[in-house]
């Protein structure tokens, strides 16, 4: 396994290398932090690992418990030492398993911030622990902004928080329109402009939200990422929420199918489930046998992402389409949910 350097380490792509980890690859990792206790990729690795299995309910109840006490280890230590790390964020995030330890958490993150009150890093990183509440967030994601007016990152997670006050629509739509003129990385932009889209959406701008989706669909994109066709799922259905709005229901009607539309070997991993709105409002204009198809195609399609609250997606489309094909009308639930 190639560790590479230290500096700038990414610890989406860890997460993402985490879940091909084996308990022997882990007993490696773990000898090899003995040597070096700063190796932030090492380390990220095991995280990685040791988050999943404490969770894995495939594993005796033995390997879960020892996969919780070294995450509990891990989590610590970096806590400890380095705050301003990446995985910092998630560290103290996924270790909140009950109400004194999230307390404990925000007592450190509350110190960190006064002993680095400058720390790009440290102040992002706290915001992320504080996203449950996004009234003790907004300010130190306030702050980053006005250390780094320009950086996309911090663009993004301020308009994400926003999003969730009331009002905060239209300076939200602004700040993600700063993110995608910023963002160099061809992923990443695709990704900004669907949540523009969505905004727009939200802000009725229609038109921006049309141009904001069909930019995001027609983007290149990195084939390896796997996000790629869930982000034209989420685009597509904001296209054809616009179509639908100007009067345009074949184009409507298209945009529900392509939504489903997938590489060779790829699933759509959506959470928690497929967007129905769309479905739903053609549904309300007599269109059945469009919907019927696009349910029949999601199936198959779809990967759930482990979620307890979730684990019955399957199901609930098979429940769905039984209800269209007997003439019924479905309640799609939350799913619909704009």
């Amino acid at each position: 396994m190639e560790e590479g350097a230290q500096q700038a380490v990414d610890f989406e792509s860890l997460l993402a290398a985490g879940k091909d980890l084996t308990s022997a690859d882990a007993a490696r990792l773990e000898a090899r932090l003995e040597a070096d206790v700063e190796n932030e990729r090492v380390r990220g690795l095991l995280l990685a690992y040791y988050t999943r299995a404490s969770r894995n309910d495939a594993l005796a109840a033995e390997e879960r418990a020892y996969a919780a006490r070294s995450l509990e280890r891990l989590v610590i230590w970096v806590m400890q030492h380095h705050v301003e790390w990446s995985q910092a964020r998630f560290s103290s995030w996924a270790w909140a398993h009950d109400t004194g330890q999230r307390f404990r958490w925000l007592l450190a993150w509350s110190k960190a911030v006064k002993r680095a009150p400058t720390d790009l890093r440290v102040l992002m990183n706290a915001a992320f622990f504080h996203a449950l509440n996004s009234e003790s967030a907004l300010p130190l994601l306030e702050r980053a902004r006005e250390l780094a007016p320009n950086d996309p990152e911090v663009l993004r997670t301020l308009a994400m928080h926003l999003r969730l006050g009331p009002g905060a629509n239209a300076r939200s739509l602004e700040l993600l329109e700063q993110t995608v003129a910023l963002e160099q990385l061809p992923e990443r932009r695709r990704s900004d402009l669907v949540r523009l889209a969505q905004a727009a959406w939200r802000a009725e701008r229609w038109e921006r939200a049309d141009s904001a989706a069909r930019e995001a669909l027609s983007s290149t994109f990195d084939a390896a990422q796997p996000a790629s066709d869930t982000l034209a799922h989420e685009a597509w259905h904001v296209a054809g929420k616009c179509a639908l709005h100007r009067g345009d229901a074949e184009e409507a009607k298209r945009c529900l199918l392509a939504s489903t539309d997938v590489r060779p070997g790829a699933v759509l991993a959506l959470w928690p489930g497929p967007r129905m709105e769309l479905a739903q409002r053609l549904l309300g204009r007599g269109e059945r046998d469009i919907v019927l198809e696009y349910l029949r195609r999601l199936v198959g399609r779809v990967k759930v992402i482990p979620s307890k609250g979730h684990a019955s997606l399957t199901d609930d489309i098979g429940a769905w389409i039984a209800s269209l094909e007997r003439g019924a009308t479905p309640d799609f639930g939350n799913y619909a949910r704009e």
